[in-house]
């Protein structure tokens, strides 16, 4: 099943998806163990249908092949989470050569400059072919869902607002808030967009509206500002939060 939300997409292998890999990184989820002998295998393909590239994640053991590029059985420069429950983001950008990167679960796995050094020539210039926007799923084992690795909004169970316009990027750091101006929050103030509605962060981010009782001996009062949460008893008025009062003469907290 898929982690927790319902942006996810089942895979659907050996057919062409439309997607805009240069615009937007591509995540896959798995639940192969390593050493399971699974992969996951993308390939890369401009609108026309003309092959870029690719890549296969092997989990058996760990380590990559670039498609169309003479390296092959290179090993992740990090070791891959245990959990069964894998999250693969891949990114293709050209802003400083034709780069691709690879995150397993926010970690980053392998990060390389895709060059004429480091593949032979003539298959190097299949790479640069652009834009990739099209994916296949071949001789995949391994990728049950995927989905563009954006985020979309908060977290639905935070009670947070922030000033960012969404949808925001993998890796985007978001400032939030607490939408109450009585809440205290606790947590962290930053999170980090890892897709959909999930993201990383130091603390998980919360808001709580803290009870505080008041009890006040009074004389006479005017010109008050009536709110909710408040009763008198035995001629004491108590109060949930705090409130602004004025012309209070015989003024005394208990």
């Amino acid at each position: 099943m898929p982690l927790k939300h319902t942006d996810w997409i089942t895979v659907d292998r050996g057919v062409k998806i439309t997607y805009e890999l240069e615009n937007s990184p591509l995540q896959i989820q798995t639940d192969s163990e390593v050493g399971s002998n699974e992969l996951i295998q993308v390939w890369f393909f401009t609108g026309g249908n003309l092959e870029v590239g690719g890549v296969t994640l092997h989990l058996t053991p760990p380590h990559y092949d670039l498609i169309h590029c003479s390296t092959s059985g290179a090993s992740f420069s990090a070791d891959l989470p245990s959990s069964p429950i894998k999250v693969w983001t891949i990114s293709l950008t050209r802003t400083s050569g034709i780069r691709l990167r690879v995150h397993c679960n926010d970690v980053e796995v392998f990060n390389v400059v895709i060059s004429n050094s480091l593949c032979a020539s003539d298959v190097y210039q299949r790479w640069e072919r652009k834009p990739v926007e099209k994916i296949l799923f071949h001789h995949d084992t391994a990728s049950d869902y995927y989905r563009q690795a954006i985020c979309t909004e908060l977290e639905r169970d935070w009670t947070m607002e922030t000033t960012t316009q969404f949808p925001v990027n993998f890796k985007t750091v978001v400032v939030v808030t607490c939408s109450d101006s009585n809440a205290v929050k606790g947590g962290s103030g930053e999170v980090t967009c890892i897709g959909g509605t999930d993201y990383t962060f130091l603390t998980e981010p919360q808001c709580s509206i803290p009870d505080l009782v008041v009890a006040f001996s009074i004389a006479s009062i005017s010109d008050c500002t009536w709110m909710t949460d408040q009763f008198w008893y035995s001629g004491i008025l108590f109060m949930q939060n705090a409130r602004t009062y004025t012309n209070i003469s015989t003024l005394h907290i208990d």
